[in-house]
């Protein structure tokens, strides 16, 4: 049986003048997989949440890195 996802996330054209979501102009290009000379346009995302649909909105690769480490270390730090 199928469960409903909680965050739906897509891949979209770069937003007019590169806004982020989050509250910054992106860089047109992003440095992806750690390499010398790696630079690569940027990417942007559309994440669309039920429950909490104030993250709604069109995100840059960059801030979907970050926010996904944070909540990798949020998960790992929980009591049990």
């Amino acid at each position: 049986m199928f469960q409903k996802a909680d965050l739906i996330i897509k891949e979209v054209q770069p937003p007019h003048s590169y806004w982020c979501k989050s509250g910054h102009r992106a860089p047109a290009t992003f440095h992806r997989n750690g390499l010398a000379g790696a630079d690569q346009p940027i990417k942007f995302f559309q994440v669309a949440s039920v429950k909490m649909p104030n993250v709604n909105g069109v995100y840059c690769e960059p801030c979907l890195i970050v926010a996904n480490a944070m909540k990798r270390e949020e998960v790992k730090l929980k009591p049990r």
